[in-house]
């Protein structure tokens, strides 16, 4: 197909040159080249033929390559291989959880300390004379208010106790105690007749409270007559010493 087409430029440059070659002697009555004029009438009539020819060629190319396209289609696919990646997915099932709600107030029970005494007498460790009938029972008023007495105002503010307060079936709290050789929990008295309160566990309900410490703390109890007296802070520990009358 190639070769067809440069013979066909070639013939078309051949028959420029004879139809220019006369000049504009065509135009005379008498053709000065008869010869070459045969010759270019020929040409002419071959490149009309040639021209019907690639007119024919030219169609007939056009129904190949829409053949060619068509068998083209109609052929199978190339299989192509696709590779799958198997995703595993681990899902957690997550269960909804109740927020626990604690009571703001509360405040946490004051850490059990021991404290060892050293002067206990085992003779006083009965301790008849500060007892109420038969128990020994007290009291401790914070900041000299009415309204500050332990334990009843730690137990309005949610505090919990090492040991569960005594009611005093008049209008609070009174602690009720049993002689220990050491500072056992919160509060209690020591075989010595040493009555003895955690003030951490003071702090701590004062704060629960929305109130400041104002020292010193007070006792009230039997030995004392239920009259208010001082106690005194010594390691942790707000204090009130007996001794038998």
């Amino acid at each position: 197909m190639k070769n067809f087409f440069i013979f066909m430029v070639t013939l078309f440059a051949l028959s420029a040159i004879f139809l220019y070659s006369c000049g504009d002697n065509n135009t005379a009555t008498t053709d000065p080249c008869p010869e070459k004029s045969a010759q270019i009438r020929s040409l002419q009539a071959q490149v009309t033929d040639l021209q019907s020819q690639v007119t024919t060629l030219t169609a007939n190319n056009a129904t190949l390559t829409a053949d060619l396209e068509c068998c083209e289609g109609k052929l199978p696919a190339a299989k192509k291989t696709t590779t799958t990646v198997k995703k595993t997915s681990t899902s957690a099932t997550q269960k909804a959880t109740t927020p626990v709600v604690t009571k703001s107030a509360t405040v946490p029970a004051a850490p059990t300390s021991t404290k060892f005494v050293s002067d206990a007498v085992g003779g006083k460790a009965n301790l008849d004379y500060l007892r109420e009938g038969k128990d020994i029972i007290f009291c401790a008023q914070a900041n000299n208010r009415e309204d500050c007495y332990f334990p009843h105002y730690a137990m309005q503010h949610g505090v919990m106790f090492s040991k569960a307060p005594e009611d005093n079936e008049i209008k609070g709290y009174n602690w009720r105690v049993e002689p220990t050789e050491f500072y056992d929990g919160d509060y209690g008295v020591t075989v010595d007749g040493t009555f003895y309160v955690s003030d951490n566990l003071i702090q701590q309900s004062l704060k629960a409270g929305g109130l400041s410490f104002e020292a010193p703390l007070r006792i009230k109890c039997p030995y004392t007559s239920w009259m208010a007296k001082d106690m005194t802070l010594e390691d942790g520990y707000w204090i009130f010493k007996t001794q038998r009358r």
